[in-house]
């Protein structure tokens, strides 16, 4: 079924606007993961992610600045750079440290590190030598996902009271109530094109039956 441009842009605003206070944060809502998320006023937003972001800008457009006067970096010393900032990252991942305000700093020292690279980066003229880059880039995001995932880290949802009830988590209701309301109105706008569609399908095959029947008499 093909929708309408207009109707596509409806879909997307009415999406925006039911799920956005909560776009930003990928945690359950709830009080056991509380300090994983910050809520303010009625949005929610994840911190890690967050922070990383603002040092990813801290780092590109400070490296933009810094580019103005021609200062520049050969490959090899942007990969040092990189690697020194990566360290602390995959020793605090690779030994599993849980405290807070450590994992938030880790995060936006690798938000700073990852703009400050790709925006010195872009200075460099060698097509073969930014290929180098990028792939030592792309190898440390990989390190970092390994090291996350290979800890066996607690699982907050196991100290749960709502773990074994058969409800919906009190962590994820604002989300699942506004994926409700977004599909309630994607039904009612499509309704009569989803009518037509079904109506032309079935008038068809009831044609294709009728035909078939007057053959065999």
């Amino acid at each position: 079924m093909k929708i309408s441009v207009k109707n596509q842009f409806k879909l997307w605003r009415y999406k925006w606007k039911c799920l956005w206070k909560t776009t930003f944060s990928h945690h359950p809502l709830c009080a056991q993961f509380k300090g994983h998320y910050w809520k303010i006023k009625d949005f929610y937003f994840c911190q890690g992610c967050f922070l990383t972001l603002i040092g990813f800008l801290i780092g590109f457009f400070t490296s933009i600045a810094l580019a103005i006067p021609n200062i520049t970096f050969k490959w090899y010393q942007l990969v040092s750079i990189m690697l020194i900032i990566i360290t602390p990252i995959a020793i605090v991942e690779g030994k599993n440290i849980t405290n807070r305000p450590i994992k938030r700093l880790i995060r936006f020292d690798g938000g700073i590190g990852i703009g400050f690279f790709l925006a010195n980066m872009l200075q460099i003229s060698n097509i073969s030598k930014i290929f180098i880059s990028f792939f030592i880039l792309i190898v440390s995001y990989y390190i970092f996902i390994f090291l996350r995932r290979g800890r066996n880290k607690k699982d907050l949802c196991e100290t749960c009271k709502e773990l074994n009830q058969k409800k919906i988590c009190s962590g994820y209701k604002l989300k699942i109530d506004a994926e409700k309301k977004y599909s309630a109105f994607f039904n009612q706008l499509l309704k009569p094109q989803i009518d037509e569609m079904l109506r032309n399908k079935y008038s068809s095959y009831e044609i294709t039956l009728t035909g078939n029947n007057d053959d065999e008499e």
